[in-house]
């Protein structure tokens, strides 16, 4: 399973044919009305929207050797609640193990997770305040573990700041005793109440860690909470993945007919306390805020040019009695995710309506730098989409039929094949993350094409690829099957890369990040 946010590079092996039971939000938290308020003192549980910048350096050593003799590969990934992304930024040390970052952020103070390839299953949190730069000097122990030698006070314990992927690690692991229920043919309403108990155990692991201080506690479970709404946002899935499970791996027939939640079943959001400030911080807040974006049965409609008012007035109409309040923070920080949905997934930089409408509302307030920072970066990328192209896949029976005909339509180009789902969270942030891929060639000179099967439903694909470029192949079983056996893939996302004269040049499993990606390409160029 993902560890959540930080552990987002790590290979994710699910076998296809495995129950991904998935877990909904257990009643931990009761509604208290958060207002919005920047001037408010900043702090740990009390963070303010607010965009800057912040230099991370310092010095890595390793004791289990006398010295480090090559560079480290240091990874940085924060949230950016208000653009909707989760960002990762990679850097290389000198040979000496030093090193020098610049991160954005959002949100004053923000959390900071840093992991590097001495040893990926241990991280470090950091809180950082608005514009101190900071020096981090840490070790790697003889048994892998961490020692902090120099490192900014703040709010969060130094257990806090080395303990919090184990305890994810924990989570993400725990295998209930419970019998697994056949529930495809059962009610949306019987799923969730068999995965509460599944939610409740997870956080009662949680709860009874004795290392963590509580507010770092409470800022887990926010990440507990998102991680695991992933999934039950994809009800149709899930519950094809319980069909198959109970089924030897079967396809699935037409004859099933899964039931479509109704707005009622969404309720469960209400006692996650959506206003609270420690959702900001999550590493997965802004995968959970695109899910409620693109939800049918939610129905929000994008906010295009309505003025922000009464874009909210519709919304809160349509979610408040969902999600337990109908003012606060919260309904601010969708507002600038939806507008943030059109400038990074459909690169669409706003208009002059949109801008006036902006700010209008938010009065030049942080928000509104942020969201105009974000429309620079879409026009700087406009030039470089692709266009979305669905491909027919009926009359491809195997995996060589398959390869031939992707090769066939994408002569002389370099070409990425990724084989993605809807359910799966690391394929997602992976797609997120390379739109931000800075490529050494030409738009024209590379083709993107994403494959994936009926394990994810096609209705919820549809929609997404809308939102997405390149060319789109959706599978049947056999053919997948076909696929991965054919690369010896057991899970996703994997990715193939071929060169201009269309030789396989790099295969692997789970998302390695920007510069690695980047590095794959270039030995594509190599003829």
């Amino acid at each position: 399973m993902i560890l959540f946010g930080l552990l987002h590079y790590n290979i994710m092996k699910i076998k296809i044919t495995v129950l991904k039971l998935a877990l909904v939000a257990c009643l931990l938290y009761f509604f208290v009305p958060v207002s919005f308020s920047q001037t408010s003192t900043p702090s740990f549980v009390n963070p303010v929207i607010q965009m800057g910048k912040v230099t991370i350096s310092g010095k890595i050593a390793d004791m289990r050797k006398v010295r480090i003799d090559k560079p480290v590969q240091v990874i940085f990934s924060l949230s950016h609640p208000i653009s909707g992304e989760v960002v990762k930024k990679e850097i290389m040390t000198d040979s000496c193990g030093n090193y020098s970052v610049d991160l954005e952020f959002e949100t004053n103070p923000v959390v900071v997770g840093l992991v590097t390839n001495l040893n990926r299953g241990k991280a470090i949190y950091l809180e950082i305040g608005n514009n101190r730069d900071i020096k981090l000097d840490f070790a790697y122990k003889k048994d892998g573990s961490i020692k902090l030698l120099k490192y900014p006070k703040s709010e969060l314990t130094e257990k806090d700041m080395l303990s919090g992927m184990d305890i994810l690690s924990k989570v993400a692991d725990y295998h209930s005793k419970r019998k697994p229920l056949q529930l495809y043919n059962s009610s949306p309403e019987s799923y969730m109440e068999y995965a509460k108990v599944g939610i409740r155990d997870r956080i009662n692991l949680v709860d009874k860690d004795t290392l963590l201080s509580d507010p770092f506690k409470d800022y887990i479970k926010k990440d507990v909470f998102f991680f695991c709404s992933t999934f039950l946002f994809d009800y149709e899935s899930e519950m094809k993945l319980n069909y198959r499970n109970f089924h030897n791996g079967d396809l699935i027939p037409d004859s099933l007919k899964i039931a479509t939640p109704t707005l009622g079943y969404y309720s469960f959001m209400k006692d996650i306390n959506l206003n609270s400030k420690l959702c900001l911080y999550s590493f997965l807040f802004p995968d959970f805020q695109e899910q409620m974006l693109r939800n049918d049965t939610l129905n929000i409609s994008p906010i295009g040019t309505t003025p922000i008012a009464a874009w909210q007035r519709t919304v809160k109409n349509r979610i408040s009695a969902l999600i337990g309040f109908d003012n606060g923070q919260y309904y601010d920080v969708l507002t600038a995710n939806s507008y943030a949905r059109q400038l990074n997934v459909d690169v669409k930089p706003l208009s002059e309506i949109q801008k006036q409408n902006i700010h209008v509302y938010f009065q030049g307030g942080e928000i509104e730098k942020i969201l105009l920072h974000e429309n620079e970066k879409a026009l700087r990328r406009v030039s470089s989409i692709e266009p979305l192209v669905v491909k027919d896949c009926s009359d491809i029976p195997d995996a060589n039929h398959l390869i031939a005909d992707i090769l066939k339509n994408n002569v002389g180009k370099v070409i990425i094949v990724d084989l993605w789902a809807t359910w799966c969270s690391p394929c997602l942030m992976a797609l997120k993350e390379m739109r931000h891929l800075e490529l050494p060639l030409k738009s024209e000179e590379l083709a993107h094409v994403y494959i994936t099967d009926d394990s994810s439903s096609k209705a919820l694909w549809g929609k997404m690829i809308k939102e997405m470029d390149g060319q789109q192949y959706y599978l049947d079983r056999k053919c997948w099957e076909n696929l991965l056996d054919k690369y010896s893939f057991e899970g996703v996302p994997s990715y193939l890369i071929f060169n201009k004269k269309g030789e396989l040049k790099s295969k692997f499993t789970g998302y390695r990040g920007n510069r690695q990606m980047a590095e794959f390409i270039k030995d594509a160029l190599k003829l």
